[in-house]
Order: structure tokens, then C-alpha cells, then sequence
């Protein structure tokens, strides 16, 4: 995800899929993980010579102008990363325009929660496009900060914090953690401050993930895996100092990123119950546990490939893009056979890049298949975010610059391509 680099808006990077419960915090709060903490946004969407040192610190936020400089070379430099991002408002533009006929048979339902204090935690039903508000969390109460969808399930994990923990601020205070199960009832199960998965019975908590700025060198984090029903699974582990957890890849693996500077990314895989790091990489679009999926930091804008590595170190697998494009989000199916890539395509005069498009690779094979619904003009979207929903279904959001957003669902293995005919609100984001 990112911030903004510079006010040009042509210039502005595209926000990782994560700004999808990461940009619930920064409104809530007056960018406080970014502007209290100073831990630098990461920009896993930044055109790799773009500079990285912008502010902050508007609490007016949305979602970015996604026309951005193509890479460019340079020597490579790691870097850290942060979970949150702060973003300026611009103007209110509609969200691009997907085609397809409406959902219909597909099954999916999504999480959707809200910037609104009050507006609660609901599920969004593709087919038909209706919602119902989750039964079983407390009335009141902050705007989530921290949800996932448990892999290979129906269900989600939630942070939830009472309207006790509005002073001091949301973001900076654990939260009742709950279980969405299937029949779209909560169930309390613990506490935390963020959430990540280990795996489809079991989660990672995280404590001392919200630390002010004299904590972040002194403070590590805390990780605990425990079940579905709270029960702890192993003990507490520190996170090592600088480093913030981002992803559960198993019981016993997870995906570290740390800030060092502006403008690079330093990412780790490291095992909590022998404190080892198992392999270091650039930036990370996604990771599971067979593959971590990472570009360099810097590059040319014929030559940024995609890395395939194992999460145990070992030789890497490349993916080559089509010329002119770059890769500035992925996500790996639950059953690791496709990955889902947004691109920037399509470079100007000016060197921004004028087109998003998304594209399947077959990871048997590495074969690249362009979506072609989603060839998208890049000033009329804030990014093309590329999600798995469970079933097998591609979840594609196309906010539009004023955050507004649209959303398809594409099969990969029937082809279907199809559109909700319910446009989220403004507040409105989708956890996945």
C-alpha cells in the first residue's frame, strides 16, 4: 500500500489490497499508525523510482488516482514496510464502468465494513447484491481495524473494539476478537489488536502492533497462534524489534516487513518456535505457504519479472510480464494454483503508466492469461484490486478516485466474467 508521493495526482501510486481495512484505521484515527507512530507507508504499488518520503498526515482520506511513472532503474536498496496508509482526497469521480451481466448462481458472499462508527459489520450477498448486518457484536463500538477471511473457509476473524476504546484512540487499543462463521453470526473468542491467519483451524494474534514512535525500536511485537475457539496453540513469541507481521503462512511461519527507509521494501519469512529467518526478499505482493510472490525494487519497465520463491529460500521461479508492464499487487488463490496479478500498462510520454490491467498466471506452467474485462483506463480507477473469494471465484474492486466502488467476480475455470449491481459506498471496503 502507499501514500502519497508528491500532489500531482499522475504521479500518485496505487494502494495495495490490504488499504481495504488498512484506510478504516487512518480515517478513524487522523492517520495516527502513520503520523503517531512515523512508520513509513509501504509502497508495494510505487513505480520503483518514485520517491518515498510525502507526508502523511491529512485525515481526509481516500483512495488514490492510480496513474503512476512507469519503473525506472536504479541500484536495488531493501527497505521495511507498513500495514496502514494515509491518502489526500481527490475529486469525486464515478467508478469505472465493468461489463457483465449480474451475478446470479455464484454463492460468494463478502465482508464488508465502514468507516462509520456506527454502521456495524455486514455480508454482502454477490448474487443480488443484498446485505445483512452480522448478528452477535456489541452495539456501538469502533470501525474495524483488523478482519481477514479464514482460507479455505466461509468465515472470517474480526477486531472488534467497544465505543469504550475511542480514548484512547481505536487504533492504538486491542479489541474483542470474534469468528464470522457461516451462518453470519459472531462468536467472541479472545482479544488482540490485529489478526493474521496460520492456517483454516487456527490464527496469529498480534499484540504491540499499534506502538507510538519511542516504542517501535525498543518494543517487540507479540504473536500467539491460537484455535477458532480461542483456545492458545502455542506460546508468546517477540517478534523481532523494527519488524511487523503482515501475513500467517502457517502454524509455524510468517511474513515479516520492516521500515528502514523510503522508497524500498525488506521483507523476511521467519519461523516464531526457532526465532529463524528462513528467506529475505524485496517486495512481496503475496505470499502462502508454498510461495512468496515478490518483484525487485527497482527496475526497467521492460524487465520487472515476478519472483517466485520458496518460503524456505532456494532458487527462484520468474514470471515474465508483457513489455511495458509492471506488477503492483497479487493475490494467491486458497488452493495456490492461480495467481492474480493488477498491472500498470501502457507507459506514456510522460512515463505514467495510462492503463490497469489484471492477468491469471497458471502457476503449473507460469502461463500469463490477461482478464480482458479488466483493461481499465488508469485515471478512471484508484487501483485494481484482485481478490480470491472463497468457491474459486476472483473478486475484481475498481474504486473509482472519490472511493466509490465496483465489483465483479471472474471464474477462472468457466470464464464467467460477472458484475454486482450493487456499488459499494464511499466508507464502504471489502475485507478479504
Amino acid at each position: 500500500m502507499s501514500d502519497v508521493v508528491g500532489h500531482d495526482p499522475a504521479r500518485w501510486p496505487r494502494p495495495r489490497r490490504s488499504l481495504v481495512i488498512a484506510t478504516v484505521v487512518v480515517v478513524l484515527v487522523g492517520a495516527t499508525w502513520l503520523t503517531v507512530a512515523e512508520r513509513k507507508p509501504h509502497h508495494a504499488g510505487r513505480p520503483f523510482s518514485a520517491p518515498g518520503s510525502a507526508a502523511a498526515s491529512s485525515t481526509d482520506v481516500s483512495t488514490v488516482k492510480s496513474s503512476a511513472p512507469a519503473p525506472a532503474s536504479g541500484p536495488s536498496v531493501p527497505m521495511g514496510a507498513s500495514t496502514f496508509v494515509a491518502t489526500l482526497s481527490p475529486p469525486a469521480v464515478p467508478p469505472p464502468a465493468l461489463v457483465g451481466p449480474a451475478p446470479t448462481n455464484t454463492g460468494v458472499r463478502l465482508l464488508v465494513v465502514s468507516t462509520a462508527v456506527t454502521a456495524g459489520v455486514e455480508i454482502l450477498a454477490l448474487d443480488g447484491g443484498t446485505t445483512s448486518h452480522v448478528q452477535g457484536f456489541p452495539a456501538g463500538g469502533c470501525p474495524v481495524t483488523s478482519a481477514i477471511r479464514i482460507p479455505h473457509t466461509e468465515q472470517w476473524a474480526v477486531v472488534w473494539q467497544p465505543a469504550a476504546n475511542t480514548s484512547p484512540p481505536c487504533a492504538l487499543a486491542a479489541g474483542g476478537l470474534y469468528i464470522i462463521d457461516d451462518t453470519s453470526r459472531a462468536h467472541l473468542i479472545g482479544s488482540a489488536e490485529r489478526v493474521v491467519a496460520a492456517d483454516r483451524g487456527s490464527l496469529w494474534t498480534v499484540a504491540h502492533a499499534h506502538l507510538l514512535p519511542g516504542q517501535q525500536l525498543s518494543v517487540p511485537e507479540q504473536v500467539q497462534r491460537v484455535s477458532l475457539t480461542g483456545a492458545a496453540l502455542s506460546g508468546n513469541y517477540s517478534v523481532p524489534i523494527g519488524w511487523t507481521v503482515e501475513k500467517g503462512l502457517t502454524h509455524d511461519l510468517l511474513l515479516l516487513a520492516r521500515d528502514t527507509q523510503a522508497g524500498s521494501d525488506n521483507w523476511e519469512v521467519w519461523q516464531p518456535s526457532t526465532g529463524t529467518v528462513l528467506g529475505q526478499y524485496e517486495q512481496v505482493l503475496d505470499a502462502n505457504t508454498n510461495v512468496v510472490v515478490w518483484v525487485n525494487n527497482t527496475c526497467v519497465p521492460n524487465d520487472c519479472p515476478v519472483h517466485l520463491s520458496t518460503p524456505a529460500g532456494g532458487a527462484d521461479r520468474i514470471i515474465s510480464l508483457p513489455a511495458g508492464a509492471y506488477a503492483y499487487d497479487g493475490s494467491l488463490s486458497d488452493d495456490g494454483t492461480y495467481l492474480a496479478l493488477s498491472l500498470g500498462t501502457g507507459v506514456d510520454t510522460q512515463g505514467s503508466t495510462d492503463q490497469d490491467n489484471g492477468v491469471l498466471v497458471d502457476l503449473s506452467n507460469r502461463a500469463v492469461h490477461p482478464i480482458q474485462q479488466t483493461k481499465i483506463p488508469a485515471g478512471e480507477t484508484a487501483s485494481l484490486s484482485l481478490n480470491w473469494a472463497a468457491r474459486g471465484w476472483l473478486i475484481i474492486n475498481t474504486p473509482g478516485p472519490s472511493s466509490a466502488s465496483q465489483l465483479a467476480a471472474y471464474n477462472p475455470t468457466t470464464g464467467s466474467f460477472v458484475v454486482s449491481r450493487h456499488a459499494l459506498r464511499a466508507n464502504q471496503f471489502v475485507a478479504f
